[in-house]
């Protein structure tokens, strides 16, 4: 297995892994310390479910892919290009 610890990137101050679920019919979202990707497996992060939260961004980032690096519990670092998401396409409804 590979086991991702942390994510980092020269845009943010912080990055923070975290994963939306969905128990009895309602939408939640937890800070993850890490992410396990077992042998012969893989995930996905994207909204309503894996997913990387990004804290104290200096600037403002358009839609598109953007640098950021995985950190993996043996030390290596991942280079990877995500996709930034709007924070409010997820659980939009209305009261």
């Amino acid at each position: 297995p590979i086991t991702i610890t942390g994510a980092t990137s020269p845009m943010a101050d912080r990055l923070a892994l975290h994963q939306h679920t969905m128990k009895e019919g309602l939408m939640s979202m937890r800070s993850l310390s890490s992410v396990t990707v077992k042998a012969g497996e893989s995930i996905t992060f994207k909204p309503s479910g894996y997913h990387v939260m990004w804290f104290g961004v200096a600037m403002l980032l358009e839609k598109k892919s953007t640098l950021s690096v995985l950190t993996l519990s043996n030390g290596q670092t991942i280079k990877v290009h995500a996709e930034i998401g709007s924070p409010h396409h997820v659980n939009q409804h209305h009261h």
